[in-house]
């Protein structure tokens, strides 16, 4: 099929047959390269889409894609400026959604690039995450063997930066935080670091220090914790 500048449509199927397929391409050999190519060359003004698949049934996908075997379903290899994939959805269903049953990982995902893993804007008053795990495993597992820090809060404004609400109705405790800190180097191990204390606390008589059955030690600032609604 040549396409000449007055031809819109090199090929069309129409019907109005229930279960009827437009174009079907089966292959039994082993095929090493491709069941369709599709192939835009143009780099001027080229601003089309290679699919495009408009589906206005009331149900159903757009795309459905059965794989067997070792056969992956997408695989995008991109060298663009633009994104890998886009996904604009102004609806009330899920932009993704993700059913898996399988022994693997739902989701791996391997970054070796100098930018963020993750790149996330949240401009309304909504929750960004809502996380329901109604198992007894974690519900988070992260496993840092870098230097840095594992989690890093950045909040420039007032109010907590975590909160933590656990309610129960049983015989067991509860616990807020519980930490298993060992070093079995020479270094200590602490269970909090505060830096930006306030300044200025004085043992009145003893000339700013402090005494205790440890020893003697200088007070240069304190840490609040507020209790309820006081300070």
């Amino acid at each position: 099929v040549d396409l000449t500048a007055g031809t819109e449509d090199g090929i069309q199927i129409f019907s109005t047959i229930s279960n009827s397929v437009g174009y079907r391409y089966e292959n039994s050999g082993n095929v090493l390269n491709a069941g369709l190519i599709i192939v835009m060359s143009g780099s001027t003004n080229n601003t089309g889409n290679s699919i495009r698949v408009d589906h206005d049934g009331a149900g159903g996908f757009a795309h459905y894609i059965d794989i067997t075997n070792a056969a992956a379903g997408i695989y995008i290899n991109s060298t663009s400026s633009a994104d890998a994939l886009s996904i604009a959805n102004s609806g009330s269903a899920n932009s993704l959604e993700i059913n898996d049953s399988g022994s693997a990982p739902a989701v791996i995902i391997s970054k070796s690039g100098s930018s963020y893993m993750f790149d996330l804007i949240h401009s309304i008053n909504t929750i960004m995450f809502n996380i329901l795990n109604q198992g007894n495993g974690n519900m988070f597992q992260i496993r840092d063997d870098g230097t840095g820090e594992t989690m890093f809060f950045d909040k420039n404004n007032s109010g907590f930066v975590i909160d933590i609400d656990t309610d129960a109705n049983n015989a067991s405790a509860c616990y807020g935080l519980s930490m298993d800190i060992r070093n079995a180097g020479s270094g200590l191990e602490f269970a909090f670091y505060f830096q930006g204390s306030e300044q200025g606390i004085t043992a009145a008589g003893n000339g700013g220090f402090v005494s205790n059955n440890l020893g003697t030690f200088t007070l240069v600032g304190f840490i609040r914790v507020a209790v309820g609604a006081g300070t």
